[in-house]
């Protein structure tokens, strides 16, 4: 057998690579005009405005209008729990329109690896405890597979905000010291709040309101002491 010259392997390489590319070229040209056929077809804003059905429908969640539209606390976690859901359906109205069995699957799958990774990593960082071993590798691998999902699913916003890359890079560091993100957030002074009200109430028939308050801090650090030991 004659050894191939190097030269006629890199000719090999370049054709089979040129031909690749226009393949590539084709398919790409070919979804373009599927897209704009489809654009053609379906009026401007229909597929906002039946995901924005789906959100208040199948998810139950509100915008806070007066905020720029934007979601509140507990819609957020209504959002993260739901978000498979919404975005089959969202898949199915896309391919329904006509844009193509592959471009629904794209838009499902380049959400879904952002979404699945942000909605652990934001329940565990707010979690106003300790974390487990477990829960801390969890954290961490989350954080470090939503930066790579978030540069390959939004290339145009590559450069994360500074809250992104702060729950990317910081957060990890962080757990790994501290064991927590969330016991020095403002949940965890929030989640005392309604303690802070039992204890209270506990202490509500007192008339001294030095005496009544202090017995509702002995209240409160009896309560705190028990979750500890939990």
């Amino acid at each position: 057998m004659v050894p191939m010259r190097p030269m006629m392997m890199e000719y090999e390489w370049l054709s089979n690579s040129v031909q690749a590319a226009e393949k590539q070229k084709a398919e790409l040209s070919a979804l373009k005009d599927q897209l704009a056929s489809a654009e053609q077809k379906n009026p401007p804003g229909e597929l906002t405005a039946y995901w924005e059905v789906v959100m208040s429908t199948t998810a139950k969640i509100s915008r806070e209008v007066y905020w720029k539209n934007t979601m509140n606390g507990p819609a957020v976690w209504l959002f993260f729990t739901h978000h498979k859901k919404l975005l089959d359906l969202m898949a199915k109205k896309i391919a329904d329109l006509g844009y193509g069995t592959n471009v629904a699957d794209s838009f499902r799958q380049r959400h879904t690896a952002v979404i699945g990774p942000l909605g652990k990593a934001c329940s565990l960082a707010r979690a106003a405890r300790r974390l487990k071993d477990t829960e801390i590798d969890e954290l961490v691998a989350a954080c470090e597979e939503l930066g790579k999902a978030w540069r390959t699913s939004y290339p145009d916003a590559a450069v994360l905000s500074p809250k992104m890359l702060s729950l990317v890079t910081d957060v990890p560091r962080l757990v790994k010291i501290w064991k927590s993100i969330g016991l020095f957030g403002e949940d965890g002074m929030e989640a005392l709040h309604p303690k802070w009200r039992d204890a209270m109430l506990m202490v509500r028939s007192m008339r001294n309101p030095e005496a009544k308050f202090k017995a509702g801090l002995d209240k409160l650090h009896m309560q705190m002491r028990v979750l500890g030991r939990k």
